[in-house]
């Protein structure tokens, strides 16, 4: 999702959440947000035509910050729960026509400023709050059009009739039904984390504590509670606003602990009395900032060591990765993405025998891509400074992922490519290489081939034609030419077609229409000539408003889609939107502009209801 406003006819589903990374309206502004600003969490569907009830399902999304559904046909209730929102900033659900009461649980929301309620059918007394107060005394208009509601800080009293129930709950013939969210607000308060934890002493059978989003209650000396729970194997206490790290355990207890969760917590730097780093197999580390090169020095390196899972991405870290880093032996996945890493990858890597999976995407590395190791399956380096020619032998022939992504990398795909036949996604899009692509006789597991913006040449690739995994094809903004192949029609799993801004030329391939489960087809920005082929109709996919459904299961067992961002190029209204991996999935479309085609518009496209966006300018 964009943020950009489009005319929809659907109800709401019944569980949604997006990140949007691009104009946004919040508090009643229009605001632009970076699309690496992962910290904003909105919904934007102002005015539409959505309609049907604001699904209870909702008040799950516990991380949303802006929540618009102004200018809509919405009914119903708003959400009982809503107050299980602790993130939300801002609330729009104004001219609609939602009834009943305003939930007591919204004067809860301690992050709120901006609320608008206004012309609905809301009836009922205003919950009382300090905050709900704030944002009304600079906000008077928020209830306006609300002619049921009364009581502070309204001129309108409220009967008998008109008063809420008291307090959180709402009597039925059974007794009373407590929100469960208050519930555990309130016992949380009484009982707090240290129950948790003697729970956990008790019950020596569980092997897993999960804790997430302790509504930022701080403990100092955690480490010394959970040291007394022996037989945990995993430990997540993500987002607990946990500030430090650094106790020291005169004996570690914890002897079953294989994967330590500490992301998001900010520590400063939990290095140098650490009691975790020469005991866990998997750390998921956290550090407001800090330089990577003292930070992996201090690493234990020699060949006992558990250590095979180290994630510090997205911790601000800075300096040069040391040599060093080639003697972690037991290393299996390494994420440092989304960083401030400077230099160059260490030769060293090649060493890390065990490395499956190697992630340094968004940081400020330069130089070459280097010899990686025989082990490696995945690699993320995108998003950074890397330059010079693709290595000659990648080195690692069990590759599945390759994402080289908006770097600097020149000269040719290198001819060893070709053995590389567990390869699933290739992903070199955005840099300068040139040439043709090698002509490999078969990728047969190749799933994505993303080649967009770069300076290839030559006709239709060859090494195409007998991968028939294929279901997303990116040769846009290149030099390719020539005639698009009859064989084209062959590759039967083909859902995204990504050819504009080249040099094609000739009709389009009548047998097109053979590809049913093809969803988007761009030709735009070429020289296509002919009439539009009637035979359109037959692309199936293109008929139903969600063509993922035809087969969900090569999106379903799609465990690598969250790597890619902006892989769907679309201009739509004038105007060219970029879409990561999860949005582009359903979307529906055909580019068929600046060309030369001739003749009429077949009638039958208007069969192709699915369609979001015909371009034939």
């Amino acid at each position: 999702m964009t943020g950009k406003r489009y005319d929809l006819n659907y109800e709401i589903p019944a569980a949604m959440g997006a990140n949007y990374t691009s104009p946004v309206a919040t508090k009643g502004q229009e605001r632009q947000y970076n699309e690496r600003n992962v910290e904003v969490v909105n919904i934007d569907l102002p005015s539409n035509f959505l309609t049907g009830r604001i699904p209870e399902d909702i008040v799950s999304l516990r991380g949303l910050v802006n929540l618009n559904l102004s200018r809509n046909h919405l009914s119903g209730k708003i959400p009982y729960g809503i107050g299980a929102m602790r993130s939300l900033a801002s609330l729009d659900l104004s001219d609609n026509k939602l009834y009943g009461d305003i939930p007591p649980s919204l004067s809860t929301l301690t992050f709120l400023s901006y609320l608008n309620l206004s012309y609905n059918n809301l009836t009922g007394s205003i919950p009382s709050g300090s905050q709900l107060e704030t944002i009304y005394n600079q906000h008077p208009d928020i209830y306006n059009g609300n002619s049921g509601l009364c009581g502070p800080p309204l001129q309108k009293n409220c009967s008998s009739n008109n008063v809420p129930k008291q307090g959180h709950m709402e009597r039925t013939g059974q007794g009373f039904h407590i929100e469960p969210f208050f519930f555990g607000l309130v016992m949380g308060l009484i009982v707090g984390l240290w129950l948790v934890f003697c729970t956990l002493l008790f019950k020596k059978s569980w092997r897993v504590a999960y804790f997430r989003f302790f509504d930022k209650i701080t403990i100092t000396d955690w480490p010394l509670v959970v040291n007394m729970i022996p037989f945990l194997k995993v430990l997540s206490l993500y987002n607990c606003s946990l500030s430090s790290a650094n106790q020291t355990l005169t004996h570690i207890n914890l002897t079953k602990l294989e994967h330590l969760g500490l992301s998001r917590n900010y520590f400063g730097h939990p290095i140098a009395s650490s009691w975790f780093w020469k005991h866990y197999a998997w750390l998921d580390g956290s550090l407001s900032s800090g330089n990577i090169t003292e930070f992996v020095e201090k690493l234990p390196r020699c060949s006992s060591s558990p250590l095979n899972i180290l994630s510090l991405q997205g911790n601000n870290m800075t300096g040069m990765l040391p040599d060093v880093m080639g003697h972690i032996n037991n290393l299996s996945i390494l994420d440092l993405s989304n960083n401030s890493i400077s230099g160059s990858i260490p030769r060293g890597i090649q060493n890390l025998t065990q490395l499956i999976s190697l992630t340094l995407s968004s940081n400020q590395l330069t130089g070459h891509i280097p010899v990686l190791p025989t082990s490696l399956t995945n690699l993320d380096v995108a998003m950074y400074f890397l330059s010079g020619n693709l290595p000659s032998q990648f080195g690692a022939p069990f590759l599945r992922v390759i994402i080289v992504s908006y770097n600097r990398i020149t000269g040719q795909i290198p001819g060893s490519i070709c053995m590389l036949q567990n390869i699933f996604m290739l992903d070199l899009s955005n840099n300068f290489l040139e040439g043709e692509l090698p002509r490999c006789f078969t990728m047969p597991n190749l799933f994505f081939l993303l080649l967009s913006n770069n300076r290839f040449s030559g006709e239709f690739p060859l090494c195409i034609q007998y991968t028939w995994s294929l279901a997303f094809i990116d040769l846009s903004r290149n030099k390719f030419y020539g005639a698009l192949p009859v064989w084209i029609g062959d590759l039967e799993n083909l859902r995204f077609l990504q050819l504009s801004h080249n040099m094609f030329h000739g009709n389009i391939p009548v047998n097109i229409a053979n590809l049913g489960s093809l969803q988007y087809l761009n030709l735009a920005a070429n020289n296509i000539s002919g009439s539009i082929p009637r035979t359109l109709v037959n692309l199936k996919a293109m008929t139903l408003k969600h063509p993922t459904r035809i087969d969900v299961g090569w999106y379903e067992s799609l465990t690598y889609y969250v790597l890619l961002t902006d892989i769907l190029s679309l201009v739509m209204k004038h105007q060219e939107l970029n879409y990561h991996a999860e949005g582009s999935f359903d979307l529906v479309g055909i580019d068929l502009s600046l060309n030369q085609l001739t003749g009429g518009i077949p009638d039958q496209v208007t069969y192709l209801d699915g369609l979001m966006n015909l371009n034939l300018s």
